[in-house]
């Protein structure tokens, strides 16, 4: 009986043991998540209601809210080799990080100014599992880098590089609509009041969100104010004329449209008799792209 009872307690130390390993992968709270990889004064955490200043090496807990004032910048990463950068003025909040053999989430919120997302190794082991929020949009991510711009009610994301097979998904939740990108060179434009849109990146549009991006590296010197509204007028240029982004994703769905798509036909009618006046091969000065979008781009 006392062997079976040895027996029984030694196995219970090891479970034990290995659970003890496990924890910290299994549940982050007041864990370490990662740590700062670079800041510029000043740069701070909120955490247990005191502001913690960061710097280099300093760790970061779940549930820490990231911040940096006027002449700040910090760059974290998670232990999945998520990096997070920020600039100025800038507040983020990681409140969900699970790695697990059975599950693993990442829930992130952007609360304001610029923030740059790398997604690391969470997203293979599930690509559904990586959320951010804005004050306007909840944005699934899968191997993907993004810029996120907010600067009062107005915001812009933009997808600067993409993986094989991957793609950003955008609910706006000022109405509900869904959008879809898979390619990079793409931003979602969600001005105050109005509905948010997919744009193809003019050359304009695209040096501002790369300035931005640049700009959140320590390197670089702080760039005041964040040009969103001059980001919204390069992308309303982008869409002066035009009825609609041909490159423009269906949603998660499958069947609802992005708004662009909504635009482009609001009675419906997808198609049109070769006699037909709106018929762009009738007219060999239109272009094809409302009528014969192109086959979708992929990164290789």
């Amino acid at each position: 009986m006392k062997k079976r009872y040895a027996y029984f307690l030694s196995s219970a130390i090891i479970i034990t043991a290995l659970f003890s390993f496990a924890a910290p992968w299994a549940s982050f709270a007041d864990e370490k998540v990662g740590e700062v990889t670079s800041a510029v004064p000043k740069s701070w955490a909120m955490r247990g209601g005191k502001q913690t200043p960061l710097q280099s090496k300093s760790e970061v807990q779940l549930k820490d809210s990231l911040a940096t004032d006027a002449k700040g910048k910090l760059e974290v990463k998670l232990l999945d080799g998520t990096v997070i950068a920020l600039g100025v003025s800038s507040e983020a909040n990681v409140f969900e990080f699970i790695m697990t053999d059975t599950k693993n989430s990442f829930k992130a919120n952007i609360a304001k100014g610029v923030a740059r997302v790398v997604t690391g190794d969470l997203v293979k082991r599930n690509p559904n599992g990586f959320k951010i929020t804005t004050p306007r949009s909840t944005v699934g991510i899968r191997g993907t880098e993004v810029v996120i711009m907010i600067q009062g009610e107005d915001e812009i994301l933009s997808v600067r590089q993409i993986g094989p097979g991957s793609h950003v998904s955008i609910v706006d939740r000022l109405n509900g609509n869904r959008m879809r990108i898979e390619r990079p060179g793409q931003s979602v434009v969600s001005p105050k009041n109005a509905p948010a849109r997919v744009v193809t990146n003019d050359q304009k549009m695209q040096q501002l969100i790369d300035d931005v991006a640049t700009d959140t590296s320590a390197a670089a010197p702080p760039k005041v104010p964040i040009p969103v509204k001059e980001v919204i007028k390069a992308a309303d240029k982008v869409d002066s004329g035009k009825q609609s982004t041909p490159d423009a994703k269906q949603g998660d769905s499958g069947n609802a449209p992005t708004v662009q798509q909504q635009k482009k036909n609001p009675l419906g009618k997808e198609n049109s008799t070769p006699s037909s006046k709106n018929d762009n091969r009738s007219d060999p000065g239109k272009t094809q792209k409302s009528t014969s979008p192109k086959p979708q781009e992929r990164c290789n």
